[in-house]
């Protein structure tokens, strides 16, 4: 998970500036929005996202 957060963290600043709020806190949010992204696709089987691709 600290790999991921390390790989983006460029990103998470950048995308901070637009935020309105403390920088301190807009990156905190994207963080944590980041994290439960992440667990939550780790929740879902991988044959349920190509699943949902055959419309």
């Amino acid at each position: 998970m600290l790999r991921l957060l390390q790989v983006f963290e460029d990103d998470i600043l950048k995308i901070s500036r637009y935020i309105r709020m403390s920088r301190e806190d807009a990156v905190q949010s994207i963080v944590t929005d980041f994290i439960a992204l992440v667990k939550q696709s780790d929740d879902v089987p991988p044959s349920c996202g190509a699943e949902s691709d055959k419309t």
